[in-house]
């Protein structure tokens, strides 16, 4: 519960709108606040976080009468955060997480006399009280971890006590990851059981844990949100698998011509099916030892089928331009909820699939020499 910094806004949050549905707790959220340092007219955005402290804007609410407010409905908890900006400005005015569930919330936002920030939220959702409960558990872990942590960072005392400092620090370790996991199993079926299982999952030491874990939501709560998604994955990367047989989709193509691609793979000895974004500088960066790759080998039978992650059709038309990609270009223009993105567990870009004529896919994320060295050793 602790945001004290954060990262700048990313640009896109320019081309948000304001608008939200109508409604209240009863069909979906309502969530009402106050931030202090922030005056009628200024804007608060409600935000996911994406990566270390990089957060991506979701929505928009305008400062009015000294209060913000965001309607809407949301079909799985997440947890969202609040940054108010004050004319442009998001720094200094502090940051607030809670869990978005379908219930009124009300957000303060102050800071006390050391000009610290302070937040306090008030839900009539279960979801935002459990998630409290599960904070003050990680905090007293963390608190019963303290002192054996001072001995080992700063070296104090000798070394076998540093050494008994550490074996006590690994023990209270396990014992406050295992606090966090029966956490989870006492509150399995609700929102907060299914963020911590995420977490768990993402975290496990082998497949035999991640498989428990799997195990344990499938007879337990088969209907969450994050569980589903983890199960979507794990087929998506079956997909993508070397030696596996590619799985069709159709996407539209510059001219808004649905285009399915096996009719293009059937077609040529091997097709790089290529995953970018205009916005992408590391794609950009790889993006002429693609076309040196095309240009060497497409009279040999090599296609190329590009699809892009981008949002704006403007942009993605001048990257092709820019780049001076000659080959076929799709999108369905969702940004990462790119349909054949999540078709193949696309999770980073750039990224591509190198498909044999007969549908079977023979590498995947081929960059820079590797490419070259593995075309070269196809299509001699």
């Amino acid at each position: 519960m602790k945001r004290l910094y954060y990262c700048s806004l990313i640009a896109c949050v320019a081309l948000m709108s304001a608008c939200t549905p109508k409604g209240g707790a009863e069909s979906g959220y309502v969530i009402t606040g106050t931030a202090e340092g922030t005056v009628d007219g200024d804007t608060v955005y409600m935000c996911d976080m994406q990566g270390f402290f990089a957060f991506y804007p979701t929505d928009t609410a305008i400062v009015k009468d000294g209060r913000f407010e965001f309607r809407g409905t949301t079909d799985h908890i997440i947890l969202k955060y609040i940054i108010p900006t004050h004319a442009g400005a998001e720094n200094e005015l502090g940051l607030a997480d809670f869990i978005l569930e379908n219930a009124n919330i009300h957000i303060t936002m102050s800071k006390d006399s050391t000009g610290v920030n302070h937040q306090t939220i008030e839900s009539d959702g279960p979801e935002q009280k459990l998630w409290e409960a599960y904070n003050a558990l990680q905090q007293e872990w963390n608190e019963r971890q303290t002192p054996s942590w001072d001995i080992v960072r700063e070296h104090q005392g000798t070394d076998a006590e540093i050494a008994a400092a550490q074996r006590e620090l690994d023990s209270l370790t396990v014992a406050g990851r295992e606090a966090e996991r029966q956490f989870m199993i006492d509150n399995i079926g609700s929102g907060v059981s299914d963020m911590i299982f995420l977490n768990f999952y993402s975290q496990a030491a082998d497949d035999a844990e991640r498989q428990s874990l799997l195990d344990l939501f499938a007879e337990k709560s088969p209907d969450t949100y994050n569980y589903k998604q983890v199960l979507a994955e794990i087929e998506a990367r079956k997909n993508a698998e070397v030696g596996a047989q590619f799985t069709d989709f159709t996407m539209n193509d510059t001219e808004g011509n649905p285009v399915t691609i096996s009719d293009i793979i059937y077609q040529n000895a091997y097709t790089l099916v290529d995953f970018w974004a205009s916005w992408c500088g590391p794609c950009r960066g790889e993006m002429p030892n693609v076309v040196e790759a095309y240009n060497k080998y497409h009279d040999r039978g090599l296609e190329v089928i590009g699809v892009s992650l981008d949002e704006d059709r403007d942009a993605w038309l001048h990257g092709i331009e820019a780049l001076k990609m000659p080959w076929l270009q799709l999108s369905d223009l969702k940004g990462w909820e790119c349909a054949a993105a999540e078709l193949y567990a696309v999770k980073s870009i750039p990224a591509n699939l190198l498909i044999a004529q007969d549908g079977t896919i023979v590498a995947k994320n081929l960059r820079e020499s590797e490419l070259h060295e593995k075309l070269a050793e196809l299509m001699q």
